[in-house]
């Protein structure tokens, strides 16, 4: 509760206006300066404490990107070394039972579908993350700017 007083010509305080805290309503008003200077202090540290919702939503966000990422990296640094070093000993094996063109097209597919299934799990741990937009921080600015009409709406009454 916040009490306006003024000073009358005997020197004496007499009490002007009350107010009550914002979510109460107003008591005894005429006028709102006060009510909604305290409405912008509440509304402005609302706004922070927001944007440093929002801040650690993206940033969570982006570490499960960078994981996803990471396993992308991985997927193609493995198919490239396996292309490279097995692939002789592979073919030169399947070349005792097959023709050696056949040993390798049966090394390549398989190294191909090696390469696609982790693409697919790095694919999809990404999809996890994106879009990069704090989903949950712009929900409760929605409901903190219903709460904010609210309260404006009650001390104009």
């Amino acid at each position: 509760m916040v009490e306006v007083s003024r000073r009358s010509s005997s020197g004496q305080r007499t009490p002007v206006r009350r107010y009550a805290s914002v979510g109460q309503g107003v008591m005894e008003s005429d006028g709102l300066v006060p009510l909604v200077k305290q409405l912008a202090d509440q509304g402005a540290r609302l706004a922070r404490s927001e944007l440093e919702m929002a801040k650690a939503e993206v940033s969570g966000k982006a570490k499960v990107a960078g994981v996803g990422v990471g396993i992308v990296g991985v997927a193609a640094v493995l198919a490239l070394g396996m292309l490279g070093a097995l692939t002789a000993t592979a073919i030169l094996a399947l070349a005792l039972v097959f023709p050696s063109w056949l040993a390798a097209l049966i090394v390549t597919g398989a190294y191909a579908l090696l390469a696609l299934a982790a693409a697919v799990a790095g694919k999809t741990q990404f999809k996890k993350a994106v879009p990069l937009v704090p989903r949950e921080t712009i929900e409760s600015l929605k409901e903190d700017m219903e709460w904010l009409k609210t309260e404006l709406r009650s001390a104009r009454r």
